[in-house]
């Protein structure tokens, strides 16, 4: 086991050190990438909407549904190309179904099963959804403590009702993706206005043209906004423990008690 992690941690190694030389090289290649095909991406939405729509949703219901862990690229693209509102409804619709396909796929799993593929010990988790699924379920979409799939695991062997798996799930991931989906948005309108810039450059016959995003073209209201509100929803499992009511209620169900015994945190 030893040997493998050794080899591992060398080929890693051997990649950085790769990219590191070979950055002057990719470097165009990037920025042409993305001078060309984030406009190119965008007309094509914007002249296919429904179409692309359809698209994006279908890919991210077959990575969520596999449990690949691209919720947060997911939504920041959909916030990039169908803006703040339609792509966090889009995220929420789609985190939504593929979880339920995870999680009926879990369901037709034996328990054992269930819990050899998740890694973890479940108890307290499942315990609490086992008492208050709902309020429980509500708790873990909204604050990142634990993984979108895991949660979904956890969910099945605890044997949650369908119908409360698909409602907690799609209002608990929606104020963590419409704030991703507002970065996207945010960042897709930087890139933008750098893009144009630079092509105005080149226009212009200027010989130091450049595509660069400066960390001050970053202050934009709408990524301000996101960042505070991520911030926020990452501070709810904090606040539960400094309100001594809300702390005791939360532990009578679990919610917020210490993490060990190889549960993760």
């Amino acid at each position: 086991m030893k040997s493998r992690w050794r080899w591992l941690a060398l080929l890693l190694l051997g990649l950085g050190f790769c990219l590191l030389v070979t950055a002057p090289f990719y470097e165009s290649a990037v920025l042409i990438f993305l001078d060309e095909h984030l406009e190119r991406f965008t007309r094509l939405v914007e002249e296919n909407r429904i179409v692309a729509l359809l698209i994006y949703i279908t890919v991210y219901v077959a990575c969520a549904a596999a449990s690949f862990p691209s919720a947060i690229l997911f939504t920041l693209i959909g916030g990039c190309f169908f803006g703040a509102f339609v792509g966090a409804t889009a995220a929420a619709i789609s985190a939504t179904l593929g979880g339920l396909c995870a999680f009926l796929a879990a369901r037709t799993l034996s328990q054992n099963w269930s819990r050899r593929l998740a890694g973890f010990d479940l108890s307290r988790m499942i315990a609490a959804l086992e008492q208050d699924a709902a309020s429980y379920l509500i708790f873990l979409r909204l604050t990142p403590i634990f993984p979108f799939w895991l949660v979904n695991l956890a969910a099945a062997i605890a044997r949650v009702r369908l119908s409360t798996f698909v409602w907690t799930t799609f209002f608990g991931v929606i104020p963590g993706g419409l704030a991703f989906a507002t970065a996207g948005e945010a960042l897709g309108a930087i890139l933008g206005r750098q893009a144009q810039t630079y092509r105005e450059c080149l226009a212009r016959g200027a010989g130091a043209c450049s595509f660069h995003v400066e960390p001050v073209d970053l202050i934009d209201p709408r990524l301000v906004f996101a960042l505070i509100f991520l911030g926020t929803l990452a501070l709810i499992p904090v606040v539960m423990k400094r309100i001594p009511h809300l702390a005791r209620f939360c532990e009578r169900r679990g919610w917020i008690r210490a993490t060990s015994g190889g549960e993760p945190s």
